[in-house]
């Protein structure tokens, strides 16, 4: 598999649910350092609401998921 990866060009993870996002930051942050020149995406299907009213269902977002210390932070 390490050598499918190597002629790739791009990556994709795939996360079905992202609450702060540590450890999809994590996981990129490590394919990253491994596969330098890959372009490296993130695809998450759900991702968690805290304090906020649920207005619909589908809410399509672009984003970023950056560290800060020991945690994550996402924008939006």
């Amino acid at each position: 598999m390490t050598d499918e990866l190597l002629k790739s060009r791009s990556i994709v993870i795939v996360e079905v649910v992202v609450t702060q996002g540590t450890m999809l930051l994590a996981s990129a942050t490590r394919l990253q350092e491994a596969f330098p020149r890959v372009r490296l995406r993130v695809f998450a299907l759900i991702r968690t609401m805290s304090q906020q009213e649920i207005l619909q269902i589908e809410d399509i977002r672009t984003g970023t998921i950056q560290p800060r210390g020991e945690r994550a932070v996402r924008t939006p």
